[in-house]
C-alpha cells in the first residue's frame, strides 16, 4: 500500500478510536447524571410522601422500634396508609400503637374498627386540618397456628356507656353475648353486625338460687317442653344475626336434662353454636350437646368473678397457660372497667408471644 494511503488509513482509525472513547465517556456521564436525578427525585418524592401523609415518619420509626416492621411493608399515598403486618404480630397490636401515637401527636380519632375475623383493622383520623386520613392494618395471609384464646363478653344489653363503646371498638376478636328482650338488644345486635362482630344470644336460664327473671325468655325447670322450645325460638328472633347461644345464669336449668335437652334441640335446629357457660359444676349442657353432635364448647373460666384488675390479669394469664397446654381456651368476662383495662393490657402482650385471639365463629 502506498505510504500516503497508509497515513490516511491510520488517521481514520485514530479518529474512530477518539470518537468511541468520547462517546463512552459521555454515555457514562449521562447514566450517572440520570441516576443522580432519579435518586434526587426518589428522595424528593419520599419527602413529599412524608409531608402528604401526616405522622408517617413517626409511624415508620415507632413500628420499626417496637415491632421490627420494615418501611418496605408500609405503603402510602396522600390520604391512605397500608401497613402489612407480619405473621407473628396481631394487627390489633399495631392498631393500638397507631391509635396512641395519633393522640399523642395531637391528632383526633374519627373512627376505628375491625374489618374482619382475620384481625384486619382500620383507623381514620384528622391531624391539624379537617382532612381525614386512613390507616389500614392487614395481616400476613399465612395463618398463625399458635394456641388459640376466645374471649366472650356476656350481658350486652344490660350495660351502656363508655366501656361498652370501647368494647365495641376493641381491635382484637371478641364474642359478644346479647341478652334477648331488653330495650336495646336488637339495636345493639344490629350495630355489632354492621361492625362484623360475632354475636351470641345470652339466653337467661334458671339459677339454683337467686332471682328468676319474669321476662318471657328465661328457661325454667317447671316449664313444659313446648314452652321451652318457644322461648328459644323467640330469643333467636330477638337477637338478629346471632351465630350462637350461651347460658346466662342457669346453674339449675343446665343441670336438668328435661330442660336443657329440648333447648339444645332447638339450638341445633337453628344451626347455632352452643357454649356452656359452666355456671355450675353440675352442668350437663356441654356433654348433652356433644352427644347430639352439635358444634359446642364449654367455658374454661370466668375472668372477672373478682372485679379487680390484677385478679383479672392473673385469670387471663392462667387462661393462656390452659391454651398453651390444650391448644385452645375460652374465657368469659363482662362489660366492666377493670375487665376492659385488663384485656387492653394483657392481650397485646400475649398476641406478641404467639397466642391467637379468635371469636367462637372462627373455631371449627
Amino acid at each position: 500500500m502506498p505510504r500516503k494511503a497508509q497515513i490516511q488509513s491510520d488517521r481514520k482509525f485514530i479518529f474512530l478510536l477518539i470518537f468511541l472513547i468520547l462517546f463512552g465517556v459521555l454515555f457514562v456521564l449521562a447514566v450517572k447524571t440520570k441516576s443522580l436525578s432519579l435518586a434526587w427525585l426518589e428522595t424528593k418524592n419520599a419527602v413529599i410522601k412524608k409531608e402528604a401523609f401526616p405522622l408517617l415518619a413517626q409511624f415508620e420509626r415507632t413500628l420499626a422500634e417496637q415491632f421490627n416492621i420494615e418501611v418496605a411493608a408500609i405503603k402510602s399515598d396522600s390520604r391512605h396508609l397500608r401497613i402489612e403486618v407480619p405473621q407473628n404480630i396481631h394487627p390489633a397490636a399495631i392498631y393500638m400503637t397507631v391509635n396512641q401515637l395519633v393522640m399523642q401527636q395531637g391528632g383526633k380519632i374519627v373512627k376505628g374498627r375491625q374489618l374482619d375475623a382475620s384481625g384486619a383493622a382500620q383507623i381514620q383520623f384528622t391531624y391539624k386540618t379537617s382532612a381525614v386520613y386512613e390507616v389500614t392494618m392487614v395481616p400476613d395471609q399465612q395463618k398463625n397456628t399458635g394456641p388459640r384464646i376466645a374471649i366472650v363478653i356476656d350481658d350486652f344489653g344490660y350495660y351502656e356507656g363508655e366501656v361498652v363503646q370501647q368494647l365495641l371498638d376493641f381491635p382484637y376478636p371478641l364474642t359478644y353475648a346479647v341478652i334477648p328482650g331488653l330495650r336495646k338488644s336488637q339495636e345493639l345486635a344490629a350495630e355489632l353486625y354492621q361492625r362484623n362482630k360475632t354475636i351470641f344470644i345470652h339466653m337467661p336460664m334458671e339459677p339454683m338460687n337467686g332471682k328468676v327473671e319474669s321476662d318471657g325468655y328465661t328457661l325454667l325447670t317447671n316449664l313444659e317442653e313446648k314452652e321451652i322450645r318457644n322461648r328459644v325460638q323467640k330469643a333467636i328472633v330477638a337477637v338478629p344475626h346471632a351465630i350462637g347461644l350461651n347460658n346466662h345464669m342457669g346453674s339449675k336449668a343446665t343441670a336438668d336434662s328435661a330442660t336443657i335437652t329440648p333447648a339444645l334441640q332447638e339450638i341445633k335446629k337453628a344451626g347455632l353454636i352452643f357454649l356452656d357457660s359452666r355456671t355450675s359444676q353440675q352442668s350437663i349442657a356441654y356433654q348433652t350437646a356433644s352427644q347430639m353432635h352439635m358444634h359446642a364448647f364449654q367455658n374454661n373460666t370466668f375472668l372477672d368473678a373478682v372485679d379487680e384488675k390484677e385478679a383479672i390479669v392473673q385469670k387471663l394469664q392462667r387462661l393462656a397457660e390452659q391454651a398453651r397446654a390444650q391448644g385452645m381456651a375460652i374465657g368469659i368476662g363482662h362489660p366492666r372497667p377493670f375487665t376492659l383495662a385488663a384485656l387492653s393490657e394483657v392481650i397485646p402482650t400475649l398476641a406478641g408471644e404467639g397466642f391467637v385471639f379468635v371469636s367462637l365463629s372462627d373455631i371449627r
